[in-house]
């Protein structure tokens, strides 16, 4: 298929998701909408056709198109879940994928696009200095990530749920499904939360979640963390402690993470070790600025980011992911906390090329 039939099925399936978004927030019926699920399914199973066995950002796109021929047949199954499946997931995988689509193909081929890009998102970095400051309708965003492991999500959940504060509605949780089959799906279902998000099929570093968050700030929570007390709100300190920052990575045992970002514990990492660590995080984990930290190299194992910055970083072009790293391309400020060690970064995150 040539480029430029394949840009304009991207563009009617943007257009087609917008239209019933827009018919969903006016509370309206509309009975063309069975009909353009139909014809985003087949565009869907285009791109799948198109794009089987490539690679980099194009598999990603591959990929994204299997999970929303996935999610049309599951609201088929079930239309009373037409809305959640619809704005959560189908909405969300056609958007990224038409913009890693687009990135592929008109920036990253071009050296002369690739280099415009990145002046734009400096001068777009820059501006947010003098931005005025938003309103959301949370204050942050936790996205809990899970792709199997389902002993590891459960650990992570109880410890959110035991050491978050949910009940005044400034933080929303959001979990992500990325493609389990060990029953990480089934368990996320069982939670209170309402925003659930499935993939049937894994995509490595998945950034659909920028089109759902509605927090001021968003927090990346792999599910192989523990939480302790305090810990967001320490992070929410340091980020609203200077305007320029624009993310914080906290510190945990440094058998567990690398770049220096650890700190000495005495209990073992294990789930055996769970109950020590709590118990060492409640003694150690006290706010200190005073350790606060300067870094031009993160390893966001658990971050919390701007949300303007997520969502700028996800649309345009020069962000990628390898290796979980993040670099900055701004000269940098940052966090570590007494106790559970984070770092904060300027008004530019990139996760590293």
């Amino acid at each position: 298929m040539k480029q430029e039939e394949m840009r304009s099925l991207l563009d009617v399936s943007v257009e087609a998701v917008e239209y019933v978004q827009g018919v969903l927030a006016r509370g309206e019926e509309d009975s063309a909408i069975a009909e353009i699920m139909d014809h985003l399914r087949r565009i869907a199973e285009a791109l799948e056709a198109e794009y089987s066995g490539a690679t980099g950002l194009l598999q990603k796109v591959y990929l994204y198109a299997r999970n929303i021929q996935a999610s049309i047949d599951e609201l088929r199954c079930d239309p009373s879940l037409f809305t959640r499946i619809f704005s959560l997931e189908i909405r969300p995988f056609v958007l990224e994928m038409n913009r890693l689509w687009r990135l592929d193909a008109d920036v990253l081929s071009d050296a002369r696009q690739w280099r415009a890009h990145q002046q734009e998102l400096m001068q777009s970095m820059t501006a947010l200095h003098q931005a005025p400051r938003k309103n959301y309708p949370y204050e942050v965003s936790i996205i809990l990530l899970a792709y199997n492991k389902l002993e590891y999500t459960k650990a992570a959940v109880e410890s959110l749920f035991a050491h978050t504060d949910f009940s005044d509605g400034r933080v929303e949780l959001i979990t992500i499904n990325n493609g389990s089959d060990d029953g990480t799906r089934e368990y996320f279902e069982r939670l209170p939360h309402t925003k659930k998000v499935n993939l049937k099929y894994n995509v490595l570093a998945i950034n659909a979640h920028q089109y759902i968050v509605e927090g001021r700030y968003v927090v990346g929570f792999s599910n192989d963390i523990i939480a302790t007390p305090h810990w967001l709100d320490h992070l929410l300190v340091a980020m609203e402690s200077d305007a320029r920052i624009a993310c914080a990575v906290p510190t945990c045992n440094e058998g567990g993470i690398s770049n220096n970002q650890g700190i000495p514990v005495p209990y073992p990492n294990t789930f055996e070790g769970v109950e020590r660590m709590q118990a060492f995080a409640a003694a150690h984990n006290h706010l200190n600025p005073a350790l606060w930290e300067d870094r031009c190299l993160l390893m966001p194992f658990l971050s919390i980011i701007r949300t303007d910055i997520c969502r700028m970083g996800g649309s345009i072009p020069s962000i990628h992911v390898q290796n979980l790293w993040m670099t900055i391309c701004l000269p940098s400020c940052a966090v570590q906390a007494g106790g559970s060690c984070f770092s904060r970064i300027p008004l530019c995150t990139i996760l590293a090329a």
